[in-house]
Parts: C-alpha cells; sequence; structure tokens
C-alpha cells in the first residue's frame, strides 16, 4: 500500500471506537491465499469490506465472509485477529449530506442475513482473464438485491446499501463490480486511521 503507507495513523481500538460511527468503512489488507488471489485480481492492497455500526458504545463490524456468509462481529475482536492491517474510512458527510447512515447500517444489517455471493467474486475473477470476459459480458446496471437476484459479497454488499442511503461510493461502476480497492479510491470515503488491537 505504497500510497497510504507513510500517512498511516495508528489507533488502539478502545479509543477508536469512540471515534467510529454508523456507516464508517472499514477495509481489510489480507495475507492468506483467498486475499491474495483477490488483491491480485482487484490492483490494490485490500482484499475485504466491511461497514461498522455502533451499538451500545462499541462497533461491530457487518461483514460478507467467504466460507461464513453475512454475520455482525465486535470490532474488538476483529482488531486482534487482523492487527495493523483493518483500515478505518468514514463517509464525507460535509461533501454528501444526503447520506444517511442508519439506512446504510439497516440494508447491511439486512444483507448479512443471507449466503456469500461466490457467483459474484467467480464472475468478477473471471473478467481479469484475457479474452474470457468477451465470453461473458457484464452488466452494467446496479441490481437491486433482493431474494431473487442471490447474494453479494463484502464490497458489493457495502456499495449497496450506501447507494440505497442516498449515495453511490463508486458511481460509474455497477454495485456487483464494486471492489473493495475501488471503495478506497472513493471521493465518498476519508481515511481516518489503522486499528491496532
Amino acid at each position: 500500500m505504497p500510497a497510504l503507507e507513510p500517512n498511516r495513523r495508528f489507533f488502539h481500538v478502545a479509543y477508536a471506537e469512540s471515534l467510529i460511527g454508523d456507516g464508517w468503512l472499514a477495509l481489510y489488507r489480507g495475507n492468506s491465499w483467498m486475499s491474495r488471489i483477490i488483491q491480485y485480481g482487484t490492483g490494490g492492497p485490500y482484499s475485504h469490506a466491511a461497514m461498522l455500526r455502533r451499538e451500545n458504545g462499541h462497533a461491530d463490524v457487518l461483514e460478507m465472509r467467504e466460507f461464513r456468509g453475512g454475520r455482525a462481529t465486535p470490532l474488538e475482536a476483529q482488531a486482534r485477529n487482523w492487527p495493523r492491517a483493518i483500515d478505518i474510512f468514514s463517509p464525507n458527510v460535509a461533501r454528501f449530506p444526503e447520506f444517511d447512515p442508519a439506512t446504510a447500517v439497516s440494508v447491511m444489517r439486512d444483507l448479512t442475513s443471507r449466503e456469500y455471493g461466490y457467483v459474484g467474486v467467480a464472475r468478477l475473477l473471471l473478467q481479469k482473464i484475457p479474452l474470457v470476459w468477451r465470453l461473458w459480458p457484464l452488466d452494467v446496471a446496479d441490481i437491486e438485491l433482493d431474494e431473487t437476484t442471490g447474494a453479494p459479497f463484502c464490497s458489493h454488499a457495502v456499495a449497496a446499501a450506501c447507494r440505497l442511503a442516498g449515495v453511490d461510493p463508486v458511481p460509474r461502476k455497477a454495485d456487483h463490480l464494486v471492489t473493495p480497492n475501488d471503495l478506497s479510491w472513493s471521493l465518498f470515503w476519508r481515511y481516518e486511521f489503522t486499528l491496532i488491537p
């Protein structure tokens, strides 16, 4: 992550939880084999995206995780499992006042009741293979996520939740094509800090 590395700020998770609000973004720099495939395929340092919510004075991670599906877990536990690998971004509400964080969290919470979108990830990876992408052209319009449209993957869910809450974080890409790295480059998000346990 060369561009961000010199400017990273490290906050202890106990202090960070007091700053985090509903609808904030957590981006992960994983080092597993699956993370490396995602990083290579998407051309950036991030392999996973999740949305944060405030709950009883603490922050929870709402995520779609491969091999587990949707879930909500305490941010403190995530920081222990991923030390110095979770970057936190806040929504730029000064520039995008139409964003409704409560709606974003509500939509994301609903999406975590679903299975993980393996088909969407496979479709994204196929787009990186020369000539293969010509065989399966992608729909570039946003697809509403209901019971008939299948399951989202991590950044797909975050992008859809934000769009339904008033702001499309990556307006020139359909939600089902958004990667964790696309979210990090969005003008909607501002880097705040990196978590340490």
